[in-house]
């Protein structure tokens, strides 16, 4: 259901229940909150919609506001009811004393039926003491339509209406105008007054239209920023997904390797070449011997991953090193041995044969600098 269709059927519903309601407390519960619900707002969630607002003036404390309305966890919007048969301008003075103790711009005051809207556009803080907008539930149309869309929670901003508010003012007065000048003109000249409610409605289509217009912006705003997020999220997740993959393979790559480094050899294995030793490694039936008990980083990296010698530079050098650590089965001491065509490299040595392994300690060749 859209707004429109939705404050129509309001419109009604207020007119059916008014009769029937006789004190404050029911004009809250069965005209203001469907109101408030109307905008957008969730009346049963106390971090959107608080009753009884704190509103302590000076020295007196105590004091409260029928309704807040909050945005990121300060007023925005506040309320003020009353009930049916009062007349609100009696009680202005007292939704202004509570209008200075908040940061709302916004003020309504309301006996469900009558609703005015006031804002601080004279004075930061200081409520006007003219309401800028004033409608009655029962007896809407298009212009209050679009009006009332402007508090929607969906479209709201404070800032945007004290700055309509001017335009509004200048519609309200020309009408006031014109209205007047049907009064005057009586019913002499009814091509005059034909002429002159033309006049005014043509200004409430110009107001109407020029806020359809920003709602239509504010719109097209909205879903550029949730198709963004949107993608935002799908790009999140094809990392996610990536990431996943990455570590599935790197799982994978690890169990390989893990066999590779548990591969067992002849004795005669620093006799055997690159080439041949990559044949080995293919050739599971032809493995014999035990596994090996210590080796370097360039001895994986081209006999396992497939390097060349020479291009185990420092960048595959970590990688290849960060996954040996990974498997677990083996760690570097900081000891050097010859590794026949890999020349003297530091030492990777089995864990469980830590003990009866003896390695040339490394010479740091800057330690006496």
């Amino acid at each position: 259901m859209d707004f429109a269709h939705a404050l129509y059927e309001l419109s009604t519903l207020v007119a059916e229940r008014v009769s029937a309601v006789d004190n404050e407390e029911a004009v809250k519960m069965a005209l203001v909150m469907p109101f408030i619900q109307l905008l957008g707002y969730d009346v049963f969630n106390p971090k959107e919609v608080v009753p009884e607002f704190v509103c302590d003036i000076g020295i007196k404390k105590g004091e409260r506001i029928d309704y807040a309305i909050m945005a990121d966890g300060c007023p925005s919007l506040l309320v003020e009811c009353k009930n049916v048969c009062q007349d609100l301008d009696l009680h202005i003075n007292q939704l202004y004393r509570y209008y200075t103790t908040s940061n709302a711009r916004i003020a309504i005051l309301t006996n469900g039926v009558i609703y005015k809207f006031f804002a601080d556009t004279e004075r930061i803080n200081i409520m006007d003491m003219t309401p800028f907008y004033e409608v009655d539930i029962t007896k809407i149309n298009d212009y209050d339509v679009s009006q009332l869309l402007k508090f929607h929670k969906r479209y709201f901003n404070s800032d945007y209406v004290c700055d309509s508010i001017i335009g509004v003012r200048y519609v309200r007065n020309q009408i006031n105008k014109l209205s007047s000048a049907i009064v005057l003109s009586g019913q002499k000249n009814e091509s005059n007054i034909k002429l002159k409610e033309k006049e005014i409605d043509e200004l409430r289509n110009v107001v109407a239209t020029k806020d359809k217009e920003i709602i239509s912006l504010k719109n097209r705003v909205l879903q550029f920023e949730e198709a963004k997020r949107a993608e935002e999220e799908r790009k999140r997740q094809e990392l996610l997904a990536k990431e996943q993959r990455e570590k599935e393979l790197q799982d994978d790559d690890i169990l390989e390797l893990v066999d590779y480094l548990n591969m067992p050899v002849p004795p005669t294995w620093n006799s055997f070449n690159l080439q041949k030793r990559r044949e080995y490694y293919k050739n599971r039936e032809k493995w014999t011997g035990s596994p090996r008990d210590f080796l370097c980083t360039s001895e994986v990296a081209c006999e396992f991953y497939g390097y060349n010698r020479g291009e185990s530079g420092t960048r595959i050098g970590k990688y290849v090193a960060n996954n040996i650590r990974l498997t677990q089965l083996f760690v570097q001491t900081g000891a050097k041995k010859r590794f026949g065509e890999y020349g003297s490299a530091l030492a990777w040595i089995r864990k469980t044969k830590l003990a009866s392994i003896k390695v040339t300690p490394h010479k740091n060749k800057g330690r006496n600098r």
